[in-house]
């Protein structure tokens, strides 16, 4: 059975900084597979592709400074700091998982309120927006050196990220110097720009930082940013590896479990939905190749195609599904939901398999599905998955049969402490772990 316990302990040396915050954006965003990524988003965009054209083609710095400013501005007007007289901590998050993940610490903590923060359009009319924006144009003349050496190395998209640590830093820094009664900020990223300046900013002022992971770790990552959170509440013990073998992990680290009730694995006789969830850099020739092959052997079998739910990465499927009046696709509809509507799930390198495998589905690794490297999270370096190359009449019976392995449950709780544990238990000890941290 995987270990559970908590070895790994911070000490006073490392911490979150504007420095370490910036160098760690820089790291993620100038890796290969954050730039293929954002090549997929300039063609599925036209207004960041023509921005992005500007950026590249123009040899003069202060435009290209301006244009780094302005994406700095939309970063600025897109946060509401606006908190409660009685907030003791503060959280921030940009996507959903995110969003989720933050809301599992606050149920841990219901004494504690935190005031979560997300970036949102809806943002840009919260009370104190121009007065934030006048703060920030007032340090222009201070950053202008930095940027123009942002601007001279970094494309469009990596000197925007990088440079936009900067505005939150001093905004978040500013929050936290008008609220004293502020013990801990909450993140539920270790590498992006809104997430790391309040980080850096927390531990500056000695504050205390709390980091939840919000998706499994890539263990074949080109980067893995270290955690230097003072208490981490951690999927289960394989996270920690991960960071401990690639990275740094200068945490207290404490075990929840993937989010939800795990359900115990239903393998069925044949399936009748075969789901297949994307990520991003998802190859359509491949999927249709997919598809087709399900087809081929069992055609009256459903298939629930899930995007990636950041819509910026959705593939147009249109063409395939008016071909198949029994393919669906979605996006943004509830994971749970779409779990439990099939029968066996497909994925490529996504870290959305440990949620399908919670709710009780079987889960096949398609390495061709997109474009990311080769077991890009580490499934199935770990036996967590079978892989497979396609579908064949084998192929489900190959899956079932992976899964009846009665050694693969305890893979499953390096990666989920909760499954098949008494999740109350898991609760009450990161609880108290994360107060002991916060003196509380």
């Amino acid at each position: 059975m995987a270990k559970q316990s908590n070895t790994t302990q911070p000490s006073d040396g490392e911490r979150y900084t504007l420095t370490s915050a910036m160098l760690i954006v820089r790291q993620i965003e100038t890796s290969h597979t954050r730039l293929a990524v954002f090549t997929e988003i300039k063609e599925k965009n036209k207004i960041i592709n023509a921005i992005d054209n500007m950026y590249t083609k123009t040899n003069s710095g202060i435009i290209r400074r301006l244009i780094i400013i302005a994406y700095m501005l939309k970063s600025v007007v897109s946060l509401d700091t606006n908190t409660t007289a009685n907030c003791r901590a503060v959280a921030i998050a940009n996507f959903g998982n995110e969003v989720s993940t933050i809301n599992r610490i606050s149920a841990l903590l219901p004494e504690l309120e935190i005031s979560l923060m997300t970036l949102a359009r809806k943002n840009l009319f919260a009370r104190g927006q121009l007065r934030a924006v006048g703060r920030m144009m007032f340090t222009i003349p201070r950053l202008w050196r930095l940027l123009g050496k942002i601007v001279r190395n970094y494309s469009f998209m990596p000197a925007c990220r990088i440079a936009s640590v900067l505005p939150h830093y001093l905004r978040l820094g500013r929050l936290m110097d008008d609220n004293p009664a502020f013990v801990a900020a909450i993140v539920a990223s270790n590498y992006s720009p809104e997430s790391g300046a309040l980080a850096a900013a927390a531990h500056s002022r000695n504050r205390k930082v709390i980091y939840a992971n919000h998706a499994q770790v890539p263990c074949n990552s080109p980067f893995l940013p270290p955690v230097l959170a003072d208490c981490s509440v951690f999927y289960g013990t394989i996270v920690r590896d991960t960071y401990e073998r690639l990275s740094r992990c200068n945490t207290h680290a404490t075990y929840i479990g993937q989010p939800g009730n795990s359900i115990a694995m239903s393998l069925a006789e044949t399936p009748k939905t075969i789901g297949v969830f994307l990520t991003a850099l998802t190859r359509k020739d491949r999927l249709e190749k997919l598809v087709q092959q399900i087809k081929q052997v069992s055609p009256s079998t459903r298939i629930l195609i899930r995007h990636h739910p950041v819509s910026l990465l959705k593939t147009d499927l249109s063409d395939m599904v008016e071909r198949y009046s029994d393919v669906q696709a979605t996006i943004g509809e509830p994971l749970a939901d779409e779990i439990a509507a099939c029968d066996l799930v497909i994925c490529g390198n996504s870290s959305v398999p440990l949620n399908v495998l919670g709710g009780g589905r079987p889960v096949a690794y398609l390495p061709e599905l997109d474009d990311l490297p080769f077991d890009y999270i580490g499934f199935a370096r770990n036996d967590l998955l079978p892989t497979i190359q396609g579908w064949t009449q084998e192929t489900y019976s190959e899956i079932k049969s992976f899964f009846s392995d009665p050694n693969w449950v305890e893979i499953m709780t390096g990666y989920d402490a909760s499954y098949g544990r008494d999740v109350d238990a898991l609760k009450r000890a990161a609880r108290n772990d994360i107060l002991s941290h916060l003196n509380l």
